[in-house]
C-alpha cells in the first residue's frame, strides 16, 4: 500500500514546500526546483483549473505527491510544469531549452494524456465501447513509453481530490462528477 505523505497543507511556506521537494535528492537538485517553481508559478498566475482550482498551487501539490513516493527529479519537475504546454507556445522546445529533454517529454506526455479525457466523454454503446478501448490503449502506450507520465497523472488527480475534498458538500460532488474522470 502507498500513502502519500506530504501536502500543500503541510508545506506551508514556500520555503518548507521546496525543502520537502528536494527531499531525497542531491543538494543541486534544489536549485533546479526552486527554478522550476519560480518559472511555474509565474506562468501560471492566477490561472484556475476546470475544477476550479487555480494551477499553481495543483502544480505544487502534484510535486509534493512525486516527491512523497520518491520520484526522480526530472518528473518532480514535470510536476511543477504539468501545464505549460497550455500556456506556452512551442512548450516542448521552450522547456528544453529550460529544464532539458526528459522534463520536457514528461510534460508533453501528460499533455497527450490529458486529451484522453476528451474521448472518454464521447457516449454510450457501441461507439462509447470503442472509445473506451482505444483509451485504454492510449494508456498502455503511455506506460510503455514512460511510467511516469501516468504516475504524475495519478498524481495530479490526487491533487483534484484533495481540492474538492476541502469545498462544501454538494458543490464538492458536482465538481467532482465533472472534472475526475481519467
Amino acid at each position: 500500500m502507498v500513502s502519500v505523505t506530504h501536502s500543500i497543507a503541510q508545506a506551508g511556506a514556500e520555503e518548507a514546500s521546496l525543502d520537502l521537494l528536494a527531499e531525497g535528492l542531491p543538494e543541486a537538485a534544489r536549485d533546479r526546483l526552486a527554478r522550476a517553481a519560480g518559472y511555474a508559478r509565474a506562468l501560471y498566475g492566477e490561472r484556475q483549473l476546470g475544477s476550479g482550482e487555480a494551477a499553481w498551487p495543483h502544480a505544487l501539490g502534484m510535486a509534493l505527491v512525486a516527491a512523497s513516493l520518491r520520484l526522480d527529479l526530472d518528473t518532480r519537475l514535470a510536476a511543477l510544469l504539468f501545464a505549460a504546454s497550455d500556456y506556452l507556445d512551442d512548450a516542448t522546445e521552450k522547456l528544453t531549452a529550460e529544464f532539458g529533454a526528459p522534463v520536457a517529454e514528461l510534460v508533453d506526455g501528460l499533455r497527450r494524456l490529458k486529451g484522453l479525457r476528451l474521448v472518454t466523454r464521447q457516449g454510450e454503446g457501441a461507439q462509447g465501447v470503442k472509445a473506451q478501448a482505444e483509451v485504454l490503449r492510449k494508456m498502455l502506450l503511455a506506460m510503455s513509453e514512460d511510467i511516469r507520465v501516468v504516475l504524475l497523472r495519478l498524481a495530479s488527480r490526487t491533487q483534484s481530490l484533495r481540492h474538492l475534498a476541502d469545498r462544501p458538500g454538494p458543490e464538492r460532488a458536482e465538481v467532482a462528477r465533472a472534472s475526475l474522470d481519467l
